[in-house]
């Protein structure tokens, strides 16, 4: 897969206020299916219960459309459409939008990305409150053919399910779903700290959960695949978010419950602050053996090395992404 990350935008005073309103109604579908997508179970319950025939009627043609296959044809026409809507305005609602690459300083392609041939695995921090970063990256032109692995139950909400399929290729996070994509000889993307790092997310520190997710680092040695870290640099300034209590809202997050309370731009909170300036880099990648059974020791040793990667590429490229003067005092935060 070769990659090309030529998506550099203008600043602020460069993009018109129609491109700014198209991209902030580009950002709320996606939060508000989001949202809806986390109610669903709960909508359905209600309207078995009471026997709202309506509201499961309107339910329907989503399920539908969500789980049905695609010809290519309305693949190409109708996602076709929405993807390239989405693409040009969706980054326009931030003050900046940057995805740029180690090893080039215009944002080309390294030689290992150059291989078509290579099997990579994307992982990208933080989550965010509301992943901000992640959603940008999955509708970029360079990550068409990466298959983005979501929470499970969102991959399985016909309303989430339907809005992934039009702008890329979604997937689900859970286990056996990745290898079997794995198998198939896919690359991936996955948000390894999950809802932890949606909770631990602050507007003064960069935080990411990591130091217990050695899963992807396992997958990664079973298949021999490279990993590639990617941060994204200035989620964090996307929703300010209730700080503390991390003791009993990290346990509600071990059982798939979200605990974070974002809020985001001050006339509508669920949209993030549009002061916020992203600037996402993908690291260089990181080739790991092929161990069909690794072992405990193996998968802890390449989860060190994986961090430390992690690291250097924060401290690399954090006076481009903060300035030299804000960087001096930014440090990442390792839960």
């Amino acid at each position: 897969m070769k990659l090309n990350y030529s998506h550099h935008l203008r600043p602020l005073a460069g993009v018109t206020f129609t491109e700014r309103t198209l991209g902030g109604i580009s950002i709320g579908v996606f939060v508000l299916i989001f949202f809806l997508s986390v109610a669903f179970p709960f909508l359905c319950l209600y309207g078995v219960s009471s026997k709202n025939l309506s509201l499961l009627a309107v339910f329907a043609p989503f399920t539908l459309m969500a789980y049905v296959p695609w010809s290519d044809s309305f693949s190409d026409q109708v996602g076709g459409v929405i993807q390239r809507f989405y693409r040009y305005y969706a980054p326009r609602h931030f003050r900046r939008c940057h995805v740029v690459e180690e090893g080039s300083s215009k944002g080309g392609t390294t030689a290992v990305a150059d291989k078509a041939s290579t099997q990579t695995f994307y992982a990208v921090h933080p989550h965010g409150a509301l992943c901000m970063g992640w959603n940008i990256l999955y509708n970029h032109e360079a990550f068409d053919s990466v298959r983005f692995c979501f929470a499970p139950y969102l991959y399985l909400s016909p309303f989430f399910r339907l809005f992934s399929r039009l702008l890329g290729r979604p997937g689900s996070a859970s286990k056996s779903y990745m290898i079997s994509y794995l198998k198939l000889g896919e690359s991936l993307a996955l948000l390894p700290g999950g809802f932890e790092d949606a909770t631990l997310t602050s507007l003064h520190q960069d935080r990411i959960f990591i130091r217990k997710r050695t899963g992807f680092i396992r997958l990664c040695l079973m298949f021999g695949v490279a990993v590639r870290p990617v941060y994204v640099f200035g989620e964090k300034d996307c929703y300010w978010n209730m700080q503390g209590g991390w003791k009993w809202r990290l346990a509600l997050n071990r059982y798939s419950i979200p605990a974070a309370l974002p809020w985001g731009w001050s006339w509508l909170p669920l949209l993030p602050k549009t002061n916020a300036a992203l600037y996402i880099v993908v690291g260089e990648p990181i080739i790991l053996p092929q161990i069909d059974d690794p072992s405990k020791d193996q998968v802890n040793l390449w989860h060190e090395k994986y961090m430390a990667a992690l690291i250097k590429l924060y401290e690399t490229h954090k006076d481009a992404a903060y300035g030299s003067d804000n960087a001096k005092s930014m440090k990442l935060e390792i839960w």
